[in-house]
Formats: C-alpha cells, structure tokens, sequence
C-alpha cells in the first residue's frame, strides 16, 4: 500500500569509507514533530517558543518552528511545534527539551495527518 506522503522523494548520498550509499527518504520519514505546549492566546505560544529557543540556541537549525491554530468549542488553541524530523530525531530532540525542564510530545505523521483531516474535513 503507498502511502501518499510517499511521492515526494528525496535521495540522499552519504560517504562511509569506501563505500557509497544511497538512502532515500521521503516526506513521510521527515513528518515527524515535537509539540511543546498549546495555549489560548497567541502570544503565550510565541513567547514559549522565545523561551525554549532561548534556551536551546541550536534548536533553530535542526526544525521548523510553527504555531499551529486549532478551532473547535467556540474557542482557538494554538499550539507550538517543531516540525521536520525523522523518528528518531523527534525523540532526542523531545528528550533534550525536558533536559531544558520544558515539556514536550512527539507526534507520529499518522497522528499529524488525522488531526489535520479532522479540521478539514
């Protein structure tokens, strides 16, 4: 079964000794994300996200920073995610983040695209 995030692909050669490897990645391997908080306001978002990019300078370099807007109940909820990431990285990257004493949540593509189907559809 193909996955549609699987169409988009991106090949990647890596050296290792002598040796020449070819890994191909797809959208889907980099769908990964962490989420580190939802809030009622949007300025409370940003301003954690200030806060953990501040204590976490490098952090800029490795995702996709996003404040993502979910409506539902009469209400907004915006969440702060970064997003880009293969499996494992969302994981050290989550780890490294409760190291900083902010909490965090890997998200799973599927989990991503569930949720996104769910506002749109």
């Amino acid at each position: 079964m193909s996955r549609p995030l699987d169409t988009a692909l991106k090949t990647t050669t890596l050296k290792t000794a002598s040796l020449k490897t070819t890994v191909r990645k797809t959208r889907y391997d980099l769908a990964w994300s962490v989420q580190i908080g939802a809030f009622n306001q949007v300025s409370s978002a940003r301003h954690h996200l200030d806060k953990l990019t501040g204590a976490l300078p490098g952090l800029l370099k490795r995702a996709k920073i996003s404040i993502d807007t979910v409506s539902g109940n009469d209400s907004i909820t915006y969440r702060a995610r970064l997003h880009g990431m293969n499996e494992r990285q969302a994981h050290d990257l989550c780890r490294r983040i409760k190291n900083a004493k902010f909490d965090c949540l890997t998200i799973a593509p599927a989990e991503a695209a569930l949720a996104a189907a769910k506002l749109h559809g």
